[in-house]
């Protein structure tokens, strides 16, 4: 019987983990870009008004000590997300690259203050930079008042980071 209860613990552990969990929002004018976590993997959905179905990027990565960094830049006036790897292999699928986009660095234009805080020279956009743990994102991020909103699920505050 101890075995047994054991055992279902043990698969419902296995199916959640391998089940994609919403973990935050984040909202830019009419621009929303939807952050969902599996196991090692985590993606993005870009979405607004006009835009349903934008494609999907994606950071894969392997091990419990993994990590990511990356950057979301809104621009208002082209009506396009942009996500700038800092510490991450970026893939994607199917993207109407007119509205959601992977970008690069031009490094000539980047300033990094003591904080760490990437400040980027462009007019019209607001940055949010996006990392494992949800707590400690939202905390670096605040410190860059950025108008870029983030609505986080609350099961993200209390699961390990991945």
């Amino acid at each position: 019987m101890r075995n047994s209860i054991f055992v279902l613990f043990a698969v419902l552990f296995f199916i959640s983990c391998d089940k994609e969990q919403k973990v935050a929002t984040y909202t830019y004018d009419d621009m929303t870009v939807t952050r969902f976590d599996k196991a090692n993997r985590t993606t993005f959905y870009f979405s607004s008004s006009s835009v349903k179905d934008a494609g999907r990027i994606w950071q894969s990565y392997s091990g419990i000590d993994s990590y990511f960094n990356v950057m979301l830049m809104f621009d208002k006036k082209k009506h396009k997300v942009t996500i700038f790897p800092c510490d991450a292999y970026l893939e994607c699928d199917n993207l109407d690259t007119l509205h959601f986009n992977v970008g690069r660095y031009n490094y000539e234009d980047m300033k990094v203050n003591p904080f760490g805080v990437v400040n980027l020279n462009y007019e019209n956009v607001e940055f949010y930079t996006v990392i494992p743990s949800t707590r400690y994102e939202k905390e670096r991020n605040l410190k860059t008042k950025t108008k870029v909103k983030a609505i986080y699920d609350k099961a993200s505050f209390i699961r390990p980071s991945l």
